[in-house]
């Protein structure tokens, strides 16, 4: 939910280059992983898997959580 509240920010943000204003918008790959302290090196990898944004269409959020994220 949070990252998807940055990514409507940035939308709805009017950034103005010159005299001109410019659409921006971002992609963001989100990963999970356990308390295992080896996954740490993984994170970013993971994240880069679950960042398919501009494979399946851009301004979007891509999640891996392998099966394994619990939400409370």
């Amino acid at each position: 939910m949070l990252a998807e509240r940055i990514r409507a920010s940035i939308e709805r943000e009017q950034f103005i280059v010159g005299d001109k204003i410019v659409p921006i918008t971002v992609s963001i790959g989100i990963a999970s992983f356990g308390v295992d302290p080896g996954r740490y090196r993984s994170a970013a990898g993971s994240a880069d898997n679950a960042f398919t944004g501009q494979e399946s269409g851009r301004n979007r959020i891509c999640v891996n959580d392998e099966g394994k994220t619990t939400f409370a």
